[in-house]
């Protein structure tokens, strides 16, 4: 989905080019003449240089007017009024605050941005809809505008990997949701509110996987600055995770007794804490009391309740379950890869759930970084392989699932950052 090394590299390269801080025009010169598939000697010729249209497309001169206009007329772009950068530097500060306070931004701040095709406006848009969850379009906006990211200075370059990363926190996609961060969002010279929400958004990517070197080393850190700061909507967020994660480790009616204590969550909340506690001692006979109630409720509801009703041999209930799946709203990639699998599980075709598992689980990288999901798939495809006496199959697929489970937990990868 991203290109780890190809978003390092350009990271990196803002080490060494100096752009000029200037108006977008460049870049919206470069997207147009891209999209009409032009070369630049075919864009400059009677108007300019290569070099000097080069290196207006990549910022690194004061654009000169005159040449300006001539360039988008012979682009076919539209004379619209250049939004000021001083306006754009404070629309993307008041972002921030959004992000930061879960707030929607003002819709008319965003009608400015919409038909602008330029760096600025571009990332205004990936971050107003990575906080609408319109990951499809935060994708697009990061397609075009990663070429442009030796181009962005350091609150630019955070928010846009900020904002990625959110996307890809929401698709279930943890690893590269947390990596991004890493590689994006190390400046030290940014702000405190938005390291602030950098620490959120890596703990919340950390807790996902069970890096139990973030928890410890973050937490205590993210606690205290939050509470300085007073952003105590954000201190609920990563403790609804953090308890989750916890929860793992402890038993359930020492679980459930903690969760009384507790007055941020609300009844839903702290019965998935508990829930949680109880899925992973394998309690399946008291946790289906508890996602019974809750089945309908989300994607993380709906699959808890899917894998307690398969553990307990529960099939007629199981398939009716499935079936109600059309009734989640929002339902997660996570959730459809689940339903199929037990859909193909329950076939009776030997064949079919030979060949499923052979090509989804042994072939293909697993498209969702949910750890109890794929723990869950290791564990049953392994046992189907076994059942149908492929122990060779069953131990490969056992293997495999655990060196990324174990992935997950491990520091972030090291990328290429030679050219």
């Amino acid at each position: 989905m991203i290109n780890m090394i190809y978003f390092s590299k350009q990271f990196n390269r803002r080490r060494f080019e100096k752009p000029y801080e200037s108006r977008p025009i460049g870049s919206a010169l470069k997207m147009k003449r891209k999209e009409l598939k032009m070369t630049l000697e075919e864009s400059s010729e009677g108007i300019c240089s290569i070099s000097y249209l080069s290196k207006l497309e990549n910022n690194l001169i004061e654009p000169n007017d005159v040449f300006v206009s001539l360039l988008m007329k012979r682009l076919n772009i539209s004379e619209e009024k250049e939004i000021e950068v001083g306006t754009y530097k404070n629309d993307l500060n008041d972002l921030l605050e959004c992000m930061l306070s879960n707030q929607v931004p003002d819709l008319e701040m965003m009608d400015k941005y919409r038909h602008h095709q330029d760096q600025h406006s571009l990332l205004i848009m990936m971050c107003y809809n990575s906080m609408l969850s319109h990951q499809d379009e935060v994708l697009k906006s990061y397609d075009r505008i990663k070429v442009f990211i030796p181009n962005l200075n350091d609150f630019e370059a955070a928010m846009l990997a900020t904002s990625l990363s959110i996307t890809l926190y929401h698709l279930e996609h943890y690893q590269t949701a947390y990596n991004v961060l890493k590689v994006g969002a190390r400046n030290k010279k940014i702000s405190e509110s938005l390291k602030l929400l950098i620490m959120k958004w890596t703990l919340l990517s950390a807790f996902k996987m069970r890096k139990i070197n973030d928890m410890t080393n973050l937490y205590d850190k993210f606690l205290k600055v939050t509470t300085d700061m007073q952003y105590f909507k954000l201190l609920k967020d990563v403790n609804l995770e953090y308890y989750k994660l916890y929860s793992v480790y402890e038993e359930p009616e020492k679980t459930k007794m903690m969760m009384h204590e507790i007055r941020d969550f609300s009844k839903v909340e702290k019965d998935l804490i508990y829930a949680k506690s109880l899925y992973a001692k394998k309690q399946y006979d008291k946790l289906y009391l508890i996602s019974k109630e809750y089945q309908d409720q989300d994607s993380e509801w709906f699959m808890i309740h899917a894998i307690c009703l398969d553990s307990l041999k529960k099939e007629l209930e199981l398939m009716k379950h499935l079936e109600k799946s059309k009734n989640i709203e929002c339902l997660s990639e996570t959730c459809i890869l689940l339903i199929k699998h037990i859909k193909i599980k329950y076939s009776k075709d030997k064949n079919e759930l030979l060949r499923y598992l052979r090509s989804d689980l042994l072939s293909h990288r697993l498209k969702t970084d949910n750890y109890d999901t794929i723990e869950y798939l290791m564990t049953d495809a392994s046992q189907l392989f076994s059942y149908y006496q492929f122990y060779k199959e069953a131990s490969h697929v056992a293997h495999e699932m655990a060196v990324i489970l174990k992935t997950m937990k491990m520091s972030m990868q090291n990328y290429d950052e030679e050219e």
